[in-house]
């Protein structure tokens, strides 16, 4: 399991680095990102629940 959820969140950080290079606006980005959660949390729900919060509080600063 926990293998799994440090595979979600390499991906994720991939995702972040090419979307902020690619797209400046925020709210592409986010949907993008929101989608991805949306596709893990049908595989690890109660641990996404944990850090999922907190990426993307991360990400809106980055994106603004």
């Amino acid at each position: 399991m926990l293998k799994h959820l440090l595979k979600v969140m390499a991906r994720d950080y991939v995702a972040y680095i090419l979307i902020f290079l690619i797209i400046s606006t925020g709210l592409y980005a986010y949907y993008i990102v929101d989608a991805s959660y949306m596709a893990a949390d049908a595989v690890v729900e109660h641990c996404i629940l944990d850090y999922k919060p907190h990426f993307t509080i991360k990400f809106i600063q980055i994106g603004r």
